[in-house]
């Protein structure tokens, strides 16, 4: 009885707390960036408020408000915020928004064939991978690659220099810092774009 009563009342203040939490959609990059969305979904509706539809069969997003539950269309916004978190539309795709900083951080989880070979038989599965995108001012994203973040930032070869000594390769740009669980690169970037005002 004591374990029951202890996972109740561990659950019911996360649930409470997530209801309080304003989800919707963001209709331009402008509203994203102030934080401001252009529909509010009902609450009380709980995980049911924003629902985003199959992209390629059913391309919309569901926003139950109280006027009654209203369908958008996934290219006529730019993001849409729910309890999991922030998607931004692009290319008829959705990427997790994992960090807005200097740069957006973006995440994507795509099915991937991986082959391998054991003596005369090939095999192949199915595996999960988890891609990382950026984007600067609400522009279109790329792929989180250092050349990309050289093309978008430095044309200062020093600073370009210095981007290659701290980051050696591409996975490097996914460290985060131990303290904060902030990735390394959104720092860099401010500290460098600061000191070359």
């Amino acid at each position: 009885m004591k374990r029951v009563l202890f996972y109740l009342f561990a659950i019911i203040p996360f649930t409470l707390q997530a209801q309080n939490i304003e989800v919707g959609v963001y209709e331009t990059y402008s509203d994203f960036k102030s934080d401001n969305l252009s529909i509010v979904g009902d609450s009380t509706v709980g995980l049911n408020a924003v629902r985003i539809s199959d992209f390629l069969l059913r391309p919309y997003i569901y926003i139950k408000t109280a006027q009654g539950t209203m369908k958008i269309h996934q290219d006529s916004v730019y993001a849409v915020k729910t309890y999991d978190g922030i998607y931004r539309f692009f290319s008829n795709q959705a990427y997790l928004l994992e960090e807005n900083d200097a740069i957006s951080i973006y995440s994507k989880q795509n099915s991937v064939t991986e082959y391998t070979i054991s003596g005369p038989v090939r095999r192949s599965k199915k595996v999960i991978k988890q891609t990382y995108y950026f984007s600067t001012d609400g522009m279109r994203l790329k792929p989180l690659t250092l050349a990309n973040i050289t093309q978008s930032f430095f044309v200062d070869k020093q600073k370009e220099k210095s981007l290659y000594n701290t980051f050696e390769n591409n996975e490097a740009l996914l460290t985060r810092q131990s303290n904060s669980s902030r990735f390394v690169i959104n720092g860099f970037l401010k500290e460098v774009c600061n000191n070359a005002q």
